[in-house]
C-alpha cells in the first residue's frame, strides 16, 4: 500500500485485535503517525474482549481525546469482569451521557446482581434534566434487575410505562416481561405479553415453561411444551428443568411423558 491513512492504519489494528494478535496489533498501533479516537477505541477494545482491563486502562488514560464509545468499551469490560465501582467511576467521569452510556451502566448493574442501584440508575436517568428517553434496551436491562427483586408492582408499572413511550415489545423486551412475572408468581400477566410475541422462541418458550413449573401450572406447562413440539422448535435445558419441576410437583413420571410424545431419552 502506497499510502496509508488513518482510517487504513486503524482496519489493520482492529483486526488485529479481533484475531487476538494483541502484540502485533499494540506494536502497529505504536506505529501510527497520528491517531484518533478510533485508533485509540480498536485496540482499547481488543484487550477489553480478552480481559485484560489493566492494558485496556492504561490505554485509556493515555487517551488525549475519548469519545463515547471509549467510555463505553470500558465500563462494559468492567462489566464483564465484576468490577462495578471501577464501572460506574467511570460512568460519572463521563462528560456526556448519552443513551448508550445510561444503558452501560444500567446494564453493568443489572448483570452484577446490583437491582436496587440499577433502579435508582433508571429513575435518575428519567429525570427532565438529563433529557434521555430510555429504549428497548434500557428498558430490558431494568426488567432484569425488576425480575431480581421479584416485586410484582415494579412489573406493572415498567409494563404501563413501555405502553405509553410506545415502544412495542420485540422478542427480546418481550421474553424479559415473560420472566419478570413468572419470578413474581403472576402467570395470568406473563401469558399476555406471551401471546402477542411476533415469533415464539425457545428462549420464550422455556421461560414460560419454567414460570408454569415454579407457579404449579402443570396443564399450561404441558401445553405450552405440546405447542412448542408442534412448532419444531427443539427444547433446551431450561425446557427440561421446567418440565421436571412441573411434572415433580404434579406427581406425573416425566420420563413415560416425554416417551409418549416420541423423543428419545
Amino acid at each position: 500500500m502506497p499510502a496509508r491513512d488513518v482510517v487504513s492504519w486503524n482496519s489493520m489494528v482492529a483486526g488485529l485485535a479481533k484475531a487476538g494478535d494483541m502484540d502485533r496489533a499494540f506494536a502497529l498501533f505504536e506505529s501510527i503517525p497520528e491517531k484518533n479516537p478510533a485508533s485509540w477505541n480498536g485496540l482499547i477494545c481488543g484487550y477489553v474482549c480478552r480481559g485484560n482491563m489493566i492494558k485496556a486502562r492504561e490505554l485509556f488514560d493515555r487517551m488525549p481525546a475519548r469519545n463515547n464509545v471509549s467510555w463505553i468499551t470500558m465500563i462494559s469490560g468492567y462489566t464483564k469482569n465484576g468490577d462495578v465501582g471501577s464501572a460506574y467511576d467511570l460512568f460519572e467521569q463521563t462528560e456526556r451521557k448519552d443513551l448508550y452510556t445510561w444503558n452501560a451502566m444500567i446494564a453493568c448493574y443489572a448483570q452484577n446482581g446490583c437491582a436496587r442501584e440499577a433502579v435508582r440508575l433508571f429513575n435518575r436517568m428519567r429525570k427532565p434534566d438529563v433529557g434521555v428517553q430510555p429504549n428497548e434496551k434500557t428498558f430490558s436491562c431494568v426488567i432484569s434487575a425488576f425480575s431480581q427483586l421479584g416485586d410484582l408492582r415494579f412489573g406493572l408499572w415498567v409494563e404501563e410505562y413501555i405502553y405509553s413511550l410506545g415502544i412495542e415489545l420485540d422478542d427480546h423486551l418481550g421474553t424479559a416481561l415473560l420472566d419478570l412475572f413468572s419470578k413474581c408468581g403472576s402467570m395470568d400477566r406473563a401469558f399476555s405479553p406471551f401471546e402477542v410475541l411476533g415469533k415464539r422462541n425457545v428462549v420464550s418458550y422455556s421461560v414460560m415453561i419454567l414460570g408454569c413449573g415454579i407457579n404449579g401450572r402443570h396443564s399450561e406447562a404441558f401445553a405450552l411444551f405440546k405447542g412448542m413440539l408442534d412448532a419444531k422448535i427443539a427444547p433446551n435445558a431450561i425446557t427440561f428443568v421446567g418440565l421436571l419441576m412441573t411434572y415433580s410437583h404434579a406427581g406425573i413420571l416425566l420420563v413415560q411423558m416425554l416417551t409418549d410424545e416420541g423423543l428419545d431419552i
